[in-house]
């Protein structure tokens, strides 16, 4: 999933971040989630 967004999409909700920090925030969270459920 995360893989699919792409850098278009990114930049449209930037929100003054770059890329690369908006998949990094986006992979944190993911992974908080797969923790919550085990």
């Amino acid at each position: 999933m995360l893989i699919e967004l792409t850098d278009e999409k990114l930049m449209q909700c930037d929100g003054g971040k770059t890329p690369y920090q908006l998949t990094v925030e986006a992979l944190r969270k993911w992974l908080e989630l797969m923790n919550s459920r085990r």
